[in-house]
């Protein structure tokens, strides 16, 4: 997901206007780095591209590659002044509606005019985008490949092209460009583990963004083990990146599936993890996550956190001893005419007694609980307090306020409804 952030990051390629209207202007004096021609052919095939006249044929070079084409069977050839003008008249008809705009996106791809593409482009985003028009600029995108990669590279094995798409993932890219790289490498669903891949070695920032965008669009939507071990994956990015805009971004996308309740169930499941560092961790995800259903499931797991935390440390000590065997005395046996002395041993021991309080699991499971208040405080916007015990009645006082405002301001509204509805004596 490309957030705010994003955008104060980047140097925009192109700055046509801030509004549709300087948009539409934008494209009729724009000029695109490519000259492209339309040929529509008499079997009902149409090209469009650079064209070179031979003798008897045409050279065409599509986006794919070169097409060869005998003058006799062209139908309709239009040049690239009149595909531009057509653009421009479709431009003026789409006003401010994000609909119109991606079709004259679709458009301007077919006639190979890439600049005025990426104009309608964004010229279509929208803050208030429906599912519907969302699913629809997403596969849009997602076939741009073509804008990215050389004709020769699109015939290549999945890792390769993967491996040139993400290191065209750069900072001079525009924000729609890094929508597009995403949805495209969204589109590698056979390929998830090199995907995987690419995020754990990226060391740029906007690459893993990007791939970890491509990696939830591949999944959100799927219920299939494929799917489910991507959003696993996303989780644990969530978890572990140090990079705040990418985490952002990551947490952002965990918000809209189900309002991040699937999310919270799996870091939520790390709160119980052996590792300490983990559990660390998956307190402070929840804590930005924010969600109701991530402040419960704190609770739930901060007693065992706290099991020790306020009793005495335990004790335990170690003896470092050296021992010597020496003879103590002597028991002298007669039998008979004789008389045998037998020595007896005694041992002497010599060494120091080392006694200690074992404070590191007590000054740990402090700190975890601090961690499991701190993420509550972020949530709650309040302290629940340091006793575990009483943060339970506490979130509840919590969401019964939050209940009460939420009351008083629907009969707020009910009552401004009525009078407005009702007016004075004058307008009756």
């Amino acid at each position: 997901m490309i957030t705010n952030s994003m955008l104060r990051r980047f140097r925009p390629l192109r700055r046509l206007g801030s509004t549709p209207a300087l948009a539409a202007a934008s494209l009729l004096l724009i000029g695109s780095s490519l000259h492209a021609d339309e040929v529509r052919l008499q079997d009902g095939r149409v090209f469009y591209g650079k064209v070179t006249e031979r003798q008897t044929t045409l050279l065409i070079e599509t986006a794919t590659g070169r097409e060869v084409v005998r003058k006799d069977e062209v139908l309709r050839r239009r040049d690239d002044d009149s595909l531009r003008s057509e653009l421009a008249e479709l431009s003026s008809l789409a006003n401010t509606r994000p609909e119109a705009w991606l079709e004259v996106a679709r458009r301007a791809h077919q006639f190979r005019l890439t600049d005025e593409m990426w104009s309608a482009l964004e010229s279509a985003k929208s803050a208030d985008q429906s599912d519907r028009l969302r699913a629809r600029r997403h596969a849009f995108l997602s076939t741009l490949e073509s804008e990215f990669l050389p004709a020769h590279y699109l015939d290549r094995d999945a890792e390769d092209r993967i491996r040139q798409l993400t290191l065209r993932v750069r900072k001079h890219r525009t924000p729609t460009e890094l929508e597009a790289l995403s949805a495209i490498l969204s589109t590698f669903t056979d390929s998830s583990d090199q995907l995987w891949h690419k995020v754990r070695i990226a060391t740029n920032a906007l690459q893993r963004e990007v791939l970890l965008d491509a990696l939830w669009a591949m999944s959100a939507a799927g219920e299939d083990e494929t799917s489910q071990e991507n959003r696993h994956f996303v989780y644990r990015r969530a978890m572990f990146e140090r990079n705040t805009p990418v985490r952002t971004s990551v947490l952002n996308n965990l918000r809209e599936l189900d309002g991040g309740d699937e999310a919270v169930d799996y870091i939520a499941s790390a709160l119980y993890h052996s590792r300490l560092d983990v559990r660390f961790k998956s307190a402070d995800t929840l804590g930005a996550i924010g969600t109701p259903s991530a402040a419960k499931a704190l609770i739930a797991a901060a007693p065992k956190a706290a099991a020790g935390a306020n009793q005495r440390a335990p004790r335990a000590h170690i003896a470092i001893v050296r021992q010597q065997a020496f003879i103590q005395d002597f028991d002298v046996e007669v039998a008979q005419a004789a008389a045998v002395a037998n020595p007896v041993v005694g041992t002497l021991q010599s060494g120091v007694v080392l006694d200690v309080g074992i404070v590191g699991s007590f000054t740990i499971r402090s700190q975890l609980v601090t961690s499991y208040r701190r993420a509550l405080h972020r949530i709650a916007g309040s302290d629940p307090g340091p006793d575990v015990a009483a943060w339970e009645s506490w979130w509840q006082g919590i969401e019964e306020a939050r209940r009460r405002a939420v009351q008083q301001a629907t009969q707020a509204a009910n009552a401004r409804g009525r009078t407005e509805g009702e007016g004075s004596i004058w307008d009756r």
